[in-house]
């Protein structure tokens, strides 16, 4: 322990540390006891608050002496008490130098008395108190636990025979003892006291109700109306109690008390002020209780909301492939077999019915993919594949659909991307994410497919000088049914289940890639890129392994 740090600790007199600036920076317990204040009313705060405005100047420029002369200077100035008088000390300010530089200091004389003292404990005691309880409950904590600590530390500090915490039902309608501390050779209660209904003690919940402290100094002289409380607490032998609703956003949830069960009497003020703060302590960490609990009720019910959505969609799509097998049959049969027999319009009809029924077909199978991707039970079948002979590929497939719409269709890819992948599920992606831009890029436009290598990964991006989005439809555009309407634009193909590009982000994210769209708005062209992860360190082994 350095001079400095003696000093503190070890002085009799009243000790205040400060910076270049008058700001108290450090104390000791008898300055705390002077002011009648606890260390986070003072500390941090300019000297000046303390002592007469006057004194002040007097005090900065015996500072800036005691730098050059290193010398100890007393001083007369007046100091606050704890009582708002201003009364005439002698300081004692000192320059002592430690490991970290030099100290300005502070040493007052103080008469002290016992009773001071005793007092000046209890304050720094309740101090810890609740700085040890409030720590106990912040981050991740068992809320259980850090009450059951708290109510025996509080317990012991105000000297009670018991502490408790009650809380009411969901529906309010009754109360229970859920936590309880008791003092040696104190009988539990907590057995007995559950499922209390609200109604049977309407003074008690009154009170509550209204925010108050419930002060009883003396069970036994309680009036008429608390006659049902009084018979209660006579049966547990209750003498004298304090206790302190809690309530979350309005609402009274619990409440927290001591009682006396060998001793009649008022309760201190300090018992008063940690019953108040340690209430808005476990208040707050009940509302974050509640909070989680419902989310994670919320979470669940949205995952069985998903699992029927999905079930739901897989037995509508395997139930409407039978009926669709058969129209798209017929239709065939007509129209292959039948055709000579069939006047031009009947054939026109017949040729609709098919292509309704191919397009019904391709969203069935969407569906099927869809609740698929979406269950999470999906597993891949990935190779060591060469991503750029796919995006190739894909070109080739479109192209014949880019020349129909006048769309200038240019590949700048990497001659060769390695990575590991499902081939025709990242053939899909390519198509899908292709054929939207040709199809949603008004004649004469430009699509390109253009790769870069970024973190590890190679990041391809398509970019089309089409229709665009706005704000909100890119919101919305990689959910499930996310379709985007289209139809007031000229020359653009608007047909599509609005599933293509939630099939593409899930397949992307079971490669552990990603994709995002980057758009300024509308009619200034859109840009989507996905990423997936370059293959490195090719195990041999494995690969054989695979082949076999």
């Amino acid at each position: 322990m350095d001079k400095f740090e003696f000093l503190k600790k070890n002085t009799s007199d009243i000790f205040i540390e400060l910076d270049d600036d008058l700001i108290i920076r450090d104390a000791n317990i008898r300055f705390y006891d002077f002011m009648g204040c606890f260390s986070y009313d003072i500390l941090n705060n300019s000297l000046g608050t303390f002592i007469q405005q006057d004194e002040i100047e007097q005090i900065r420029q015996a500072v800036k002496k005691l730098k050059n002369s290193h010398n100890s200077i007393s001083l007369p100035f007046h100091l606050r008490d704890e009582q708002g008088y201003h009364k005439k000390v002698i300081g004692i300010l000192k320059l002592i130098d430690t490991d970290t530089g030099n100290k300005i200091c502070i040493f007052i004389k103080k008469k002290r008395s016992v009773y001071k003292e005793r007092l000046l404990e209890s304050k720094l005691e309740f101090e810890r108190v609740v700085s040890r309880i409030s720590s106990r409950f912040v981050g991740i904590y068992d809320l259980d636990e850090a009450i059951n600590i708290s109510l025996e530390e509080i317990g012991k500090f105000s000297g009670a025979d018991r502490a408790y915490f009650f809380i009411f039902s969901e529906e309010s309608e009754t109360m229970s003892n859920t936590h309880e501390w008791c003092a040696e050779e104190v009988k539990s209660q907590m057995e007995i006291l559950q499922d209390i209904p609200k109604k049977s003690l309407p003074w008690w919940m009154k009170k509550l109700q209204n925010g108050e402290t419930i002060h009883i100094k003396d069970v036994s002289k309680l009036p008429n109306e608390a006659i049902a409380v009084q018979k209660l607490l006579e049966m547990q032998e209750i003498k004298s109690l304090l206790a302190f609703p809690i309530f979350i956003k309005n609402d009274l949830k619990a409440f927290i008390g001591f009682d006396n069960i060998r001793e009649i009497g008022e309760w201190e003020y300090e018992n008063f002020k940690l019953l108040k703060i340690i209430s808005e302590i476990i208040g707050n960490a009940l509302e974050r209780k509640y909070i989680q609990e419902k989310l994670k009720k919320s979470q669940e019910e949205l995952g069985r909301v998903n699992e029927l959505k999905t079930e739901l969609m897989r037995r509508a799509t395997h139930e409407l492939k039978t009926p669709l097998i058969a129209i798209k049959g017929f239709a065939d049969l007509l129209l292959e077999v039948h055709r000579n027999k069939l006047d031009n319009d009947i054939i026109s009809i017949v040729k609709e019915i098919k292509m309704g029924s191919n397009r019904l077909e391709n969203l069935v199978k969407d569906l099927l993919k869809s609740s698929k991707l979406d269950s999470d039970k999906i597993k891949l079948d990935k190779n060591i594949e060469d991503l750029a002979k796919i995006i190739r590929a894909a070109k080739k497939e479109v192209e014949s659909l880019a020349e129909k719409r006048n769309i200038t269709l240019n590949l700048q890819i990497h001659d060769e991307m390695v990575t590991e992948l499902e081939e025709e599920r990242i053939h899909e992606v390519l198509i899908n994410l292709l054929g939207n831009a040709i199809k949603y890029t008004p004649p004469k436009g430009k699509v390109e497919v253009i790769s870069e290598i970024e973190n590890n990964k190679y990041r391809v991006s398509v970019k089309d000088s089409g229709i665009g989005f706005t704000k909100e439809e890119k919101e919305k555009v990689f959910q499930q049914f996310g379709k985007i309407k289209r139809n007031e634009e000229e020359g653009l193909v608007s047909e599509g289940s609005g599933l293509g590009l939630f099939i593409t982000r899930r397949i992307l994210e079971l490669h552990g890639g990603k994709i995002t769209l980057e758009s300024e708005g509308r009619n200034k062209g859109s840009i989507f890129s996905f990423t997936l992860p370059i293959y490195k360190n090719l195990d041999l082994d494995d690969l054989n392994n695979k082949d076999q």
